[in-house]
């Protein structure tokens, strides 16, 4: 196994990796950053094939690095960094001394396939990272594969919202919808029932009929639901608040939203 030893700040590989903080670089490439045992392992088991590997020298005789080692393809870059490297490519305060970059597409054109066999999910201008990953975990959990996200929605391959998914976020597609209006016309060509929270709503979460092809939308966590797409969905639904807070989270809502429709759809 071939194992380039890197020490300086302008080797190529380095650069290229550091340029990939940036969302514009991410998305123009289809990489995603990786940091961590826990998230190469996962990004490994969901099929996801580094391009990059890097881990800091003095981790040489960890078994948890050989184990990694043992499982990248012989054309993935394995190379040995310094710590001086190492915290000019980490974005965590206590790195744990592993990175790696990975092909993985978000696609700039709208993709929206039938949806009878599992929910779609559109997140509309969501900006918290927290939020996001806690989202993107709650919809893999719940089976979801696909996930729209419209103008203004925090980019999937974000260092946060990864670190948040757990690593869910591997196992979506996602797509982003130039504009509303666009969004709007495919759901109706391909017959998919919109489903949209407001507290202004008069109808309980739990009537609609789940059972048929549904997409959720998590609007904004303090603008809410695009109007545009709140005034299109087939159902404006409500979400109790027996307390005296004014709304929920959006993961929390994303979660009791996506949980209802599993519950008809599976009899719980």
């Amino acid at each position: 196994m071939e194992i380039k030893c890197i020490s300086s700040l302008e080797n190529r590989y380095v650069k290229s990796f550091r340029l990939l903080l940036k969302k514009k670089y991410r998305l123009r490439y289809g990489k995603i950053v990786l940091e961590g045992f826990r998230l190469i392992e996962e990004a490994l088991k969901a099929g996801l094939v580094p391009e990059i590997f890097f881990f800091e020298q003095d981790l040489w005789q960890r078994e948890k690095l050989k184990s990694i080692l043992r499982k990248l393809p012989p054309g993935t870059i394995k190379a040995s960094i310094t710590k001086e490297i190492l915290y000019h490519l980490s974005e965590t305060e206590t790195p744990q001394g592993v990175l790696a970059v990975a092909p993985f597409a978000v696609n700039s054109s709208l993709q929206v396939s039938s949806a009878c066999n599992h929910f779609l999910l559109i997140i509309d201008r969501l900006q918290d990272p927290g939020n996001m990953g806690t989202i993107i975990r709650t919809a893999a959990a719940a089976g979801i594969k696909e996930t729209v996200l419209t103008k203004g929605t925090i980019d999937p391959t974000n260092p946060k919202v990864v670190r948040s998914s757990m690593g869910a976020v591997f196992h979506l597609q996602f797509s982003m919808s130039a504009d509303t209006a666009s969004l709007i016309n495919k759901l109706k060509e391909k017959d998919i029932q919109l489903i949209a929270s407001s507290p202004k709503a008069d109808l309980d979460y739990t009537i609609p009929d789940y059972r048929q092809p549904t997409a959720f939308v998590i609007g904004n966590e303090s603008k809410g639901v695009d109007p545009s797409i709140l005034k299109a969905a087939t159902y404006k639904v409500k979400i109790p608040l027996l307390g005296p807070v004014e709304s929920l989270n959006a993961a929390s809502a994303a979660a009791i939203l996506i949980y209802e429709g599993v519950r008809q759809r599976h009899s719980l």
